[in-house]
């Protein structure tokens, strides 16, 4: 039994790995025309929206995903319901924001920006009849269907955006791109699941929804919580800043969000389920979550690390000269963010033990610090706002790993322990590519990844081995 969950738990990190790789290459090499053609205002523009839609889409989804997850039984009649509670909670918010838009307009200074609002808002209403297939695919680990669904929608989104771009209709063309990833993303999902929803009188729904509520709403305010963490501020921004700097902002956070969502999603697409599988056995899930947490440093410490080093060369080189500005802002959020995918690591331990209420509690801690900073320093300027915002997050992990000790056993020490060795290692090679004058960012990088596989190897680190066997099991069954 042990071993099968070892298998799956492979499986699923190979499959998000391999397609969260090629969406985030798909999203890479679209992100850096987009950037070309369009205007700083124009990602400015989008950007003011994009935390009203995460915030929509969160509500939305309800926290139903995680909450189906974890549970020991899920049975057809509980997703039905939760595909007809989703539908009808969007409606209703799309009603009241399409209401709203012209407040969310004016508080930002931008008339226009209430039209952009009221059609980019109808995609929480298009991936609310995914909701349902999502969670059925991600309670039974079906990564390769998710993420395959995930690289489709990004690869037809990315060409019907780059088609308006060419033809001059500017911030519409990322409006467009935004539905047409949702259209198509949840259309997959629904394919894969090979489901369909049973029809439901409003009672049945409300009996079925009501015992996942208490769940399902810590949840649900804790994703609302974390949209809010990552995208107020960007949201905000327009009220005290130019929209030039809120496009410099806008195209830094989509950057090192690149990065981190690979590694978030490789993580978050198997870390739920599996450590609620073994929540009845404490020494186990011990084993399972350490685990986790090596593999999660392994990739994102020299990943997002590494971005922050070359970016004053990428940056310019991909994007054009104009967004050199951003530079600053990214090589910070690329250092903190390379903690934000262990800081998840730790969250899905306390979802997986029903602990919902603690994550709530944890997350409004780390809000309420990025708040304060913003209305006590936003008036200092862009970038010393955005690190001090890059220091409470660096602070999530140790307070994380603090909850974590509470619930399972497992020391802050025993943490750090556990990944601190390969923000070392990344940090040596960044060193040394210094040290040996490395002007070019073509060489940078391979001497950077040279000396941490190397240092890794020098101290036989056991997830570079396990990696390493698991990626050469893989091709030798492939080839045969």
């Amino acid at each position: 039994m042990a071993e099968d969950l070892k298998q799956t738990t492979a499986r699923g990190f190979f499959w998000a790995a391999l397609g969260g790789g090629a969406q985030q290459v798909v999203t890479l090499l679209i992100g850096i025309a987009l950037a070309r053609l369009l205007s700083i205002s124009d990602y400015g523009m989008v950007g003011m929206l994009t935390v009203f839609s995460l915030l929509a889409g969160n509500l939305q989804e309800s926290g139903f995903t995680a909450t189906l997850a974890v549970r020991r039984e899920a049975r057809r009649e509980d997703y039905s319901a939760v595909f007809w509670f989703s539908i009808l909670t969007s409606c209703t918010l799309y009603a009241l924001l399409f209401v709203g838009a012209p407040y969310i307009a004016a508080y930002n200074n931008t008339p226009a920006l209430t039209l952009y609002a009221r059609v980019i808002f109808l995609g929480f209403v298009v991936s609310s009849f995914g909701t349902a297939s999502t969670a059925m695919l991600f309670r039974q680990l079906q990564v390769r269907q998710r993420t395959t669904s995930q690289v489709s929608a990004s690869l037809l989104s990315g060409v019907v955006g780059l088609s308006m771009a060419c033809c001059g209709m500017g911030c519409w063309s990322l409006v467009g791109m935004d539905l047409c990833y949702k259209l198509t993303y949840t259309s997959l999902v629904n394919y894969y699941a090979h489901w369909h929803p049973d029809l439901m009188s409003p009672r049945q729904v409300w009996d079925r929804i009501r015992p996942l509520l208490p769940q399902s709403i810590n949840i649900l305010a804790t994703n609302i919580l974390t949209t809010l963490s990552g995208q107020l501020i960007q949201g905000l921004l327009g009220h005290r800043y130019p929209l030039q700097s809120v496009g410099h902002y806008a195209q830094a956070q989509k950057w090192q969000t690149l990065g981190q969502q690979l590694l978030s999603g490789m993580v978050g697409s198997v870390a739920q389920p599996v450590l609620g599988r073994v929540n009845d056995d404490r020494d186990r899930q011990q084993r399972v979550l350490l685990t986790l947490l090596r593999f999660t440093a392994f990739m994102s410490f020299p990943a997002m690390l590494g971005l922050a080093y070359v970016s004053p060369e990428l940056i310019p080189l991909l994007i054009g000269a104009k967004w050199a500005p951003c530079v600053p802002l990214l090589q910070m959020l690329c250092i903190a963010g390379s903690t934000v995918p262990l800081s998840q690591t730790l969250a899905n331990l306390v979802i997986a033990q029903h602990r919902s209420g603690v994550f709530l509690l944890v997350s409004s801690m780390l809000l309420a610090m990025q708040l304060a900073a913003y209305v006590l320093l936003s008036s200092y300027g862009i970038q010393l706002l955005v690190l001090v915002l890059a220091s409470i997050t660096l602070m999530g992990l140790p307070l994380w790993a603090l909850v974590v000790r509470a619930l399972c056993g497992i020391s802050l020490r025993g943490v750090l322990r556990s990944v601190l060795p390969y923000a070392l290692a990344a940090f040596v090679g960044i060193a040394l590519s210094q040290w040996l004058g490395c002007e070019s960012m073509w060489l940078r990088i391979p001497v950077v990844a040279c000396a941490y596989v190397g240092l890794l190897a020098l101290f036989r680190d056991r997830t570079l081995r396990e990696a390493w066997e698991f990626a050469c099991t893989k091709i030798n069954t492939t080839t045969k």
